[in-house]
């Protein structure tokens, strides 16, 4: 019955958090705005945000359920109503997330993932020019077996001037069912690029006791890295201690806030980006009819600013 499996999963996303994180801090919020009032209510009815990333003083939002990019310009105290609406090269629909190379002066696009084969799905990256043309589109050189499991952040390093692509894993130890909810085996693939294809080099494991039931988005910056989860309504925040993808210690949980019976209201985030050492920009998909409670609805479709709590 719907009645049935809207608690079933809302007593698992509880559990989890109580279980692993009781102590943990809580985000401050510092605005949020949905993202159909910030565009002016445009034509389109949903706008199911997957991915955001940071240039200058605007932030690029990207959506699984449609081919188009909005751009949001940040004020000193928060989000602005100046904004644009770029529709994209693909026709697909699916995109994860999106990462910028300041270096290069290229965004990246993430298709979580396209069949590649019998039985096989690959993530495909778009690549565009500062001005947002197209540049190219190649597979991400590493296989899944679920078209609905696949890569869903994205991030760019630099290492010895060689640019690598981060990709995070939605499943823990990239897999789809029941293993794929079994918290504690976080991966990111790392990926540079290739003659056709970006190819894949090496694995990171996040930390054991990272209790994610799930993983939503990423972002990096100098040694520090963010990750959060959309089932779990929680962010990872770590720090890299060496080239090889090591951590300096397990790093630390926050919790995204809870309303007045400690019941998740941020449900559905699936995108994050640094905007200070301790200020993230995050945004949040569409709430599921039918599988969560109405409560997450008053948050869906949006774009939040967090600051961590001070210690």
């Amino acid at each position: 019955m719907p009645g049935g499996g809207r608690h079933r999963i809302v007593v698992e996303d509880e559990n989890l958090v109580k279980q692993y994180y009781p102590q943990a801090p809580e985000l401050e919020l510092v605005d949020e705005a949905k993202v159909r009032t910030l565009l002016g209510r445009p034509v389109e009815k949903r706008f199911e945000a997957s991915g955001v990333c940071v240039k200058d003083d605007a932030c690029y939002v990207i959506f699984d359920n449609t081919p188009s990019l909005a751009r949001f310009e940040l004020t000193s105290s928060g989000l602005s109503i100046r904004s644009e609406l770029h529709h994209l090269h693909s026709h697909f629909s699916g995109y994860e997330d999106i990462a910028y190379d300041p270096r290069a002066e290229r965004f990246f696009m993430l298709i979580e993932a396209q069949k590649s084969g019998p039985g096989r799905y690959r993530a495909r990256i778009e690549e565009y020019d500062k001005e947002l043309n197209f540049l190219a589109a190649q597979w991400a050189d590493f296989p899944f077996k679920h078209r609905n499991k696949g890569l869903e952040g994205l991030a760019c390093v630099y290492l010895d001037k060689q640019l690598y692509l981060l990709g995070l894993c939605e499943g823990n130890k990239c897999k789809g069912g029941a293993s794929g909810r079994r918290p504690g085996q976080g991966r990111i693939q790392v990926f540079e690029r290739g003659r056709d294809a970006w190819m894949h080099v090496k694995t990171l494991k996040l930390p054991e006791t990272l209790e994610f039931e799930d993983y939503a988005s990423l972002d990096i910056t100098d040694r520090g890295i963010a990750v959060v989860s959309q089932a779990s309504s929680l962010l990872w925040l770590g720090t890299f201690k060496d080239r090889h993808g090591n951590f300096v210690d397990q790093g630390r949980v926050y919790r995204f806030p809870r309303n007045h019976r400690h019941r998740p209201v941020y449900c559905n985030i699936e995108g994050i980006a640094w905007l200070a050492r301790d200020l993230f920009l995050v945004v949040s998909d569409k709430c599921k009819r039918g599988k969560q409670p109405k409560r997450c609805k008053r948050k869906d479709q949006s774009i939040h600013i967090f600051r961590v709590p001070a210690d």
